[in-house]
């Protein structure tokens, strides 16, 4: 009986960690069944293929790819520009991996942090660090918790088999940089749309810019001229949120990032997209140029 029961639990030990290399497999090769991890192997595949060197880099969330036009950028500013912008989830952990992959290759001229104004409150991502970290050996970084919840986990195996399985049974389908949405806001929507009235001080999650402050010291090891913006925001939030703006600058700023006068850009009703942290569609050029005079003078020649 003994031995029954040390086999089968033997064998469940291995199957366990066969299913975690499954995981660890689709994850890390963007097969995942998940919109998200797509969108980083689309911009991991971007790195592998640009020219790094004298270059832009543009890291962020869907705001930044709400925000910012690529091509129209590079016109501006008479360079090659990547715009590596993820999700929220990935967070400033997905900043920092994306800037390794890209240091490895080349370096940029500058590097621009780009993100939706609530990011400093949100949860620390260590998920999205587990999903982009360039080798198995980082992921010794993380809390044993959180290296769990993905590669062993019901959620993680079934987002890596149904990844898997459109992988080797169907064409995979590509991603767009911009970000699709709707069109601009009307009065109707505010309540259903906006998140929040006001941005609190108090709302501001130290532990957040942990990750933050490896982004920085990265930027500061390679000799990169960094800076943070902050992405656009609905007027009617952005004017009674002024405290939290002056708290989350003084907080990101300590990380050795200074933070770009006159953002966030506060956007008029007219003008916010489907959350009230994005532009319209039909705006986003107008928002690149926008932009582009906010971040000139921190931009090298």
């Amino acid at each position: 009986m003994r031995v029954y029961l040390r086999t089968l639990l033997l064998s469940a030990v291995l199957a366990w960690l066969a299913a975690g290399t499954v995981v660890f497999f689709a994850f890390q090769n963007g097969i995942a069944g998940l919109k998200t991890v797509r969108m980083l192997n689309h911009q991991i595949q971007k790195i592998a293929a640009s020219e790094i060197d004298g270059s832009i880099l543009l890291l962020g969330d869907s705001t930044l790819r709400a925000s910012i036009v690529t091509e129209t950028y590079s016109d501006l500013v008479g360079r090659p520009v990547l715009n590596l912008g993820l999700n929220g989830g990935y967070g400033y952990a997905g900043d920092l991996n994306l800037l390794r992959r890209a240091l490895d290759r080349g370096t940029p001229d500058t590097v621009v942090l780009f993100h939706s104004t609530d990011m400093i409150t949100r949860r620390v991502a260590y998920q999205g660090f587990a999903q982009s970290v360039p080798s198995v050996e980082e992921l010794a970084e993380l809390p044993v918790v959180e290296v769990l919840r993905l590669y062993f986990s019901f959620d993680g195996l079934f987002a890596a088999v149904t990844g898997l399985t459109r992988w080797i049974f169907s064409e995979s389908e590509p991603f767009a940089d911009g970000l699709e949405q709707g069109q601009a806001m009307t009065a109707m929507d505010v309540g259903v749309r906006i998140r929040r009235s006001r941005y609190l001080p108090n709302e501001i999650n130290a532990e957040k810019v942990a990750f933050l402050a490896r982004v920085t010291a990265l930027c500061r090891e390679h000799d990169l001229r960094c800076v943070y913006a902050h992405g656009p925001l609905y007027d009617e939030v952005c004017r009674v949120s002024e405290e939290y703006f002056t708290e989350a600058n003084r907080v990101i700023e300590a990380t050795g990032v200074p933070v770009v006068v006159g953002t966030p850009y506060c956007m008029p009703l007219s003008e916010v997209g489907d959350s009230e942290d994005h532009p319209a569609t039909p705006l986003a050029a107008r928002y690149t140029r926008r932009y582009h005079r906010l971040l000139e003078p921190y931009l090298g020649r």
